[in-house]
């Protein structure tokens, strides 16, 4: 389970996590942010919250990136709410047994 909160921290791991996916399968497991979620779909009602609307959407924005970053380096990568997380996890497995990555 991690969090990287840019792509910057990311960048600063990544040598770490291409060494250790050389013999063992990464899966990074991400919690979606509920909160940054709710922002980005409530409509904003002036001009403060179209600001943080439009910060909370850039960081929705720079999780796919890292997420994107992951898997174009061979890592495999689950971006979950905390609700879900048994049940995606669960999926996950399936899905990397199917296609007998493990």
């Amino acid at each position: 389970y991690k969090n990287f909160e840019s792509k910057n921290a990311l960048t600063r791991e990544m040598s770490y996590l291409k060494a250790i996916s050389k013999y063992h399968l990464v899966l990074i497991i991400f919690f979606e942010n509920t909160e940054i979620n709710k922002m980005v779909k409530a409509k904003a009602k002036n001009l403060e919250e179209v600001y943080q609307k439009t910060i909370a959407q850039n960081l929705l924005n720079e999780n796919k990136l890292i997420v994107k970053e992951l898997q174009m380096n061979g890592i495999q990568s689950l971006c979950i709410n905390p609700a879900k997380l048994n049940l995606a996890i669960i999926n996950k497995y399936v899905e990397i047994k199917k296609r007998r990555i493990l």
